[in-house]
């Protein structure tokens, strides 16, 4: 799961608020968001921290494990957290 989490967050976090800030600090952001997937099934990247200037929602699905991204938007909002896996195409991936 870090290296998943990692490569997704590189992807998506500015670089200068992620490694920008240090190894340590890059670690510390690495760690919050695999605790907040395990204990609440989803976390995000705010829209300050966000490559794209949105906030980027993750979720892991409890069928097979696989975490996913999207924009946290309106639809998003109106959703909860009531997510279409990509992968094995079940619903209610997060907790």
């Amino acid at each position: 799961m870090r290296k998943e989490i990692t490569k997704l967050l590189k992807q998506s976090y500015k670089p200068d608020r992620f490694y920008g800030r240090g190894a340590n600090y890059a670690n510390v952001v690495i760690g919050s968001k695999i605790e907040a997937l395990k204990q609440f099934g989803h976390t995000l990247i705010s829209h300050y921290d966000s490559v794209s200037g949105r906030a980027v929602y993750f979720y892991l699905c409890k069928e097979c494990g696989k975490i996913q991204e999207g924009i946290f938007n309106k639809t998003f909002t109106k959703a909860g957290t009531n997510f279409k896996c990509n992968k094995c195409k079940k619903n209610k991936v997060s907790k």
